[in-house]
């Protein structure tokens, strides 16, 4: 079986087409666990004729006690789960109906232990297809540092994966964007032994209420959100033991740099001044200090790149 986990809030308006779409699969094993984030709009009411309409479907509010948000959404989604093959999906984007059948077959057919399949891009707001904005890994192996470095890359809803090599891994709750990223580097960290599909089978949808659609249209919160990835890029991958030293120092270089521009735009984090540590447990004292001195004069004159540039030299 298959386990579909879609994570929502205030989607009823693209909901039924994104459970609709799952209906339609010419793949009929399947189960489809869709976890509410406490949504205020008429995602319930949506969800009760979809339960009456198959069995297959699954809804769970998200308890107060867990954190809000889609990762913990989709944390909560995979525990509830029981299928061989785990699936996350958007609320709002919609699967081609082979979308299933085709990535099952591949991944029995192949014996790998994930699979990837390709995603169209297109703006529901002006009704256009916008093409294939992703670099995929047709005909060649998979690697993660490939994946880290943009090579290569995929989405959420591109993915179906075997169970027992995301037992281990879970979505990091205190990203807002680039979850996809974070999780399937630390997929890569497990397994490389994957295959990828020469075929759309999603649609993803963009739109002015999307987080893609905010990142592309407001700089400073697209660079905070970029600082905040790069950063907890860094912490999830310290505890991986079999992470590669040099990919785990290149995610804090590209941070200090990320956390460089947003000082120089006069806006500060908090997860700035907690990197200070992390710059010195890794580089030491001295580059540690120039770090923290090329903030401040960032934030105050929008000077002091070349000190950021000492503190970040291989």
């Amino acid at each position: 079986m298959v386990s579909i986990i879609i994570p929502t809030y205030n989607r009823a308006e693209f909901l039924p087409e994104t459970l609709n779409s799952i209906l339609s699969q010419s793949y009929a094993n399947w189960e489809c666990i869709v976890v509410d984030d406490q949504s205020t709009d008429q995602t319930k009411e949506i969800m009760s004729k979809f339960l009456r309409r198959d069995p297959r479907f699954k809804y769970y509010l998200r308890p107060n006690e867990l954190a809000r948000g889609a990762n913990s959404c989709r944390n909560l989604g995979f525990k509830k789960s029981k299928g061989l093959y785990v699936k996350w999906f958007d609320s709002d984007d919609i699967m081609l109906n082979n979308h299933l059948k085709k990535s099952v077959k591949i991944l029995k057919k192949s014996q790998k232990d994930f699979v990837i399949g390709k995603s169209l891009d297109f703006d529901s707001d002006k009704d256009t297809d916008l093409g294939i904005p992703l670099s995929y890994p047709i005909n060649q192996n998979f690697s993660l540092e490939d994946f880290v470095k943009m090579r290569i890359s995929w989405i959420t809803d591109d993915f179906l994966g075997k169970r027992d090599i995301l037992n281990r891994i879970d979505f990091n709750e205190k990203l807002n964007s680039g979850q996809d990223y974070n999780f399937f580097a630390k997929v890569l960290a497990v397994t490389e032994n994957g295959v990828c599909i020469d075929e759309v089978i999603t649609r993803r949808r963009i739109h002015s209420k999307s987080i893609r659609g905010k990142l592309k249209d407001d700089y400073i919160y697209n660079l905070k959100e970029n600082v905040r990835l790069k950063y907890h890029m860094y912490m999830d991958v310290m505890p991986i033991v079999y992470f590669p030293n040099d990919l785990r120092k290149w995610f804090l270089k590209g941070f200090m740099q990320l956390a460089y521009q947003l000082a120089c735009e006069r806006h500060i984090s908090s997860i700035i001044f907690k990197s200070v540590t992390s710059v010195f447990q890794e580089f030491g004292i001295f580059r540690a200090v120039l770090y923290f001195i090329s903030i401040i004069t960032g934030f105050i004159f929008k000077k002091g790149y070349s000190l950021l540039k000492i503190s970040r030299i291989n």
